[in-house]
């Protein structure tokens, strides 16, 4: 049995290792992410026109129309870039319809995917699926989707009819610039 004077001495050894253990990490994480910073920086300099865009961090909504899979969106970088987009079928769309439009390339991708796609049945389903999903963002076209926001928490989007502008109005919430 230890006496009290040990109990104290020993503690106060494991305090000061504990402390020394943190510092040590801590000058460790420095460098090693000193290094890659200042990596990323020169590479960088050298490419400044072969930079990745980088995708939101969001929790997003997108209910798939005809329209939205007839305006050339990349849905297949979407699915592969973000964690947080959702895809929502509306009815009388599968998800067939999206394998139509993705070329043989990203059909393993899109295959791996799939599970940020949800098919709802019916319309009615919608919103109550929207809620559930607590997104920050919900995406839709409003000429062939009646969206009703004031049951819903979220930001909400609504998209015209212009092909182009569906394109460039998606991409504009996912990717950051």
């Amino acid at each position: 049995m230890m006496n009290r004077q040990r109990r104290k001495t020993l503690a106060l050894y494991a305090a000061c290792g504990v402390c020394l253990a943190g510092v040590a990490y801590s000058i460790y994480s420095y460098y090693t992410t000193g290094s890659n910073l200042q990596n990323e920086s020169q590479d960088g300099n050298n490419s400044n026109d072969n930079k990745k865009p980088q995708y939101t961090s969001r929790s997003i909504s997108i209910l798939i129309t005809d329209s939205i899979i007839s305006s050339d969106l990349s849905i297949v970088n979407i699915l592969k870039h973000t964690e947080n987009v959702t895809l929502i079928l509306t009815e009388g769309l599968t998800s067939e319809d999206l394998s139509n439009i993705i070329d043989e390339v990203d059909m393993v991708d899109f295959n791996r995917l799939k599970y940020k796609i949800i098919k709802a049945d019916k319309n009615e389903s919608v919103p109550p699926l929207l809620n559930h999903l607590n997104n920050d963002l919900v995406i839709y076209t409003k000429s062939e989707f009646n969206l009703d926001s004031k049951y819903l928490r979220a930001e909400i989007v609504g998209l015209g009819q212009e092909l182009e502008s569906v394109n460039d109005t998606v991409l504009s919430y996912i990717v950051r610039s």
